[in-house]
């Protein structure tokens, strides 16, 4: 399957990731040319994905992939600090576009939380998972970076929002997500919630400025939801 994308930076690395993750847990890389941004990637069922399974089986299968994907990170993929200093520089601006309180917690969380790098992909959500043959399911588009656990599980905690109900039931069901996930991918639940809590205000703020205010409100209820962990 060939695989072309519109040069943009957060493609430039996924060969990187690819050829590092040598298809385990991911689809697997046959040949890449970067500089036309064109991949040669195994063939898989673009027919289905995680929607198409109940929301706590597709959270243990992106758990059970994070597991396999959060290993020792190549040199080569960028660096999660460097990465996220362009992201959190406008948190940094006051007023803020969301309350300050939580934007001072995703600062501190992103300034002074220790972490071992691990490789991630940063977007993991039910769509970027699809049906192989050589396995029922393997990861794909992965936006790759060296950085914290706890971080890329948020893609699955922002989509299918639709399973979401109101109020405290949404609270649990958040909650559900995050510890699924954290412990199918041995991820400590402490670095997931605080690090997914670090990345709904992060997404919150960017939003915000692009005037989703709806959207605002979602991310800031699974911040919410996860403080109350």
């Amino acid at each position: 399957m060939l695989k072309l994308s519109w040069p943009h930076q957060e493609a430039a690395a996924e060969h990187l990731g690819l050829r590092h993750w040598k298809g385990n847990g991911i689809v697997r890389l046959t040949a890449a040319h970067p500089a036309d941004f064109a991949l040669l990637l195994e063939p898989l069922d673009s027919t289905r994905d995680l929607h198409s399974i109940e929301t706590d089986d597709a959270c243990r299968t992106i758990g059970g992939l994070l597991r396999r994907l959060n290993v020792a990170p190549a040199h080569s993929v960028p660096d999660f600090r460097e990465e996220a200093s362009g992201w959190i520089e406008p948190l940094r601006a006051y007023p803020p576009s969301v309350p300050r309180r939580w934007v001072d917690r995703a600062l501190d969380t992103f300034d002074s939380r220790p972490y071992e790098p691990k490789l991630l992909h940063l977007d993991l959500h039910y769509g970027n998972v699809l049906a192989a043959e050589r396995e029922p399911w393997l990861a794909i588009d992965p936006k790759p970076v060296a950085g914290p656990s706890g971080f890329e599980v948020y893609p699955a905690l922002r989509t299918r929002v639709d399973d979401y109900r109101g109020g405290a039931l949404m609270h649990a069901e958040v909650r559900s997500r995050v510890e699924l996930i954290s412990d199918e991918a041995g991820i400590d639940l402490d670095d997931a919630r605080e690090w997914c809590t670090a990345h709904a205000v992060l997404n919150a703020h960017q939003v915000a400025e692009e005037g989703w205010p709806t959207l605002v409100t979602l991310h800031l209820a699974i911040a919410k939801a996860l403080s109350d962990i």
